[in-house]
């Protein structure tokens, strides 16, 4: 028996019920008496709900996609109301969803973005300018609700003015870090509370299942959650399997191309993914693909550099570090159990050039590599091939590195920084599926994010 009484008679109804029942709790005909605190009693109320079926599927539907635990229900013969219990600091945030499900045509998202770099700055301007046609022709409401940086954080529940957001973050910003600012969003515990994540801080991606666990979904470009350590790895999926939330990485392989979605929709249906090749850096591709054309490689990696294409420090593109994560995420994918030490990673970086040398110094030293590209480009061309930093995955092994590529292949043909992946499956066999296009870059990359927000936005309104 389960009754819902006021807080304040609570300790003397359970005095009287344990005096009702002393002999049948003694003989141990029934369990003790139990009084559960710090709950709220909802009510809907309506006229003929039974008549209408899925009233009762539609409520327990929104409050389950939230994370809202119903404690306890009561719907009688009568079709005039369903009353149910939740935990009191889950009150608001059911009553939101409630209305929103069942009253308000336009539904809303609350994100809460973590990093304000580029990818970060980007999405802004993205929802910016599409609020407000996805209010008039998808009834949703993006709404911002949160930003934070390694230096300072600001949170409005009623959304943060996109036009203003470095101001606010100025003015009205605490300093609590982003561990602070992710603990103030669970305890703001808005409804449809989606966290993007547009940092690259492995600190970050250790919140995942934190946040999982806690029916907050999450998307993210940082690849130091998906590509982390075995543990994390497999901490999220458990979360992901015991929680009704979304977890979206589309943009960790490729930027805004559409691979990870590819990959899984090809398994899904039943397909058997017998290779995966590509070229999945927009650095390396832009530096074969004008080695090709010709041209010395150091100053091709000189000119990428100024172009802004490399990183300040050259190394970190050329060791093929990034590139090695994002194989190690499709080796996951496709369910191989690999660490980042099991990529089969060849640096371009000579050895005498690694550690504490300046970058300038490198650069210099850079040109001593120079006549061994020329010589791989004559003798790949003599026998109708030419070479390209690539990567490639097979039964259950994954490696990247320099390359011999026919010159019918998808990957000889690229242009500029474009990134290219091609399956090789049981139906795609004689001609591979291939998905090719820009895949770096803070604005494809933040469409990405973008695209993975309004799925699960789709699911959660």
């Amino acid at each position: 028996i389960t009754l819902a009484i006021s807080p304040s008679q609570s300790v003397k109804a359970k005095k009287i019920m344990e005096e009702e029942f002393c002999s049948e709790i003694e003989s141990r005909q029934i369990d003790p008496v139990i009084a559960r605190k710090n709950l709220a009693l909802i009510a809907v109320v309506g006229k003929n709900m039974s008549g209408h079926p899925g009233v009762s599927a539609q409520l327990f539907e929104t409050l389950g996609k939230n994370g809202i635990n119903v404690i306890a229900v009561a719907q009688g013969a009568g079709e005039m109301n369903i009353s149910f219990v939740v935990e009191s600091h889950d009150e608001d945030k059911a009553l939101n969803c409630i209305h929103e499900s069942f009253f308000l045509s336009q539904g809303k998202v609350h994100l809460f973005i973590a990093g304000t770099g580029n990818i970060a700055r980007s999405l802004l301007r993205q929802i910016s300018s599409h609020r407000q046609s996805l209010r008039q022709e998808n009834d949703l409401d993006v709404i911002v609700s949160g930003m934070a940086n390694t230096r300072r954080m600001v949170i409005d529940g009623n959304g943060i003015d996109l036009g203003n957001w470095e101001d606010a973050l100025q003015e009205r910003s605490g300093h609590a870090g982003i561990m602070g600012y992710i603990q103030l969003m669970k305890e703001r515990n808005l409804h449809n509370t989606i966290f993007v994540d547009c940092t690259a801080s492995a600190e970050v991606a250790g919140m995942y299942p934190s946040l999982l666990f806690d029916n907050i979904s999450v998307v993210t470009a940082n690849k130091l959650g998906m590509a982390g350590p075995w543990p994390l790895y497999r901490q999220i999926r458990d979360a992901l399997r015991k929680s009704n939330a979304k977890f979206l990485y589309e943009t960790n392989v490729g930027a805004g191309l559409p691979i990870i979605n590819t990959l899984n929709d090809l398994r899904n249906s039943g397909d058997k993914i017998i290779s995966i090749e590509g070229v999945l850096s927009g650095t390396l591709s832009f530096i074969f693909n004008e080695l090709r054309k010709g041209g010395s490689f150091s100053d091709i990696v000189r000119r990428a550099k100024d172009a802004g294409y490399t990183e300040p420090d050259p190394r970190d593109d050329l060791s093929g570090a990034d590139f090695a994560r994002k194989m190690l995420i499709l080796g996951r994918e496709l369910g191989f159990t690999l660490e980042y030490g099991d990529i089969e990673c060849e640096s371009l970086v000579p050895e005498d050039c690694r550690g504490d040398m300046p970058v300038e110094a490198f650069m210099e030293k850079l040109q001593a590599v120079d006549g061994r590209y020329a010589a791989e480009i004559e003798k790949a061309a003599a026998e109708g091939m030419t070479i390209a930093y690539a990567g490639s995955i097979s039964n259950g092994k994954a490696s990247i590195g320099v390359k011999r590529v026919p010159l019918a292949s998808p990957i000889a043909g690229l242009n500029g920084s474009e990134n290219i992946v091609v399956f090789t499956t049981e139906r795609y066999r004689v001609t591979p599926l291939v998905v090719r296009g820009p895949g770096a870059g803070g604005e494809v990359t933040a469409g990405g994010v973008f695209a993975d927000i309004l799925r699960i936005a789709s699911y959660l309104v």
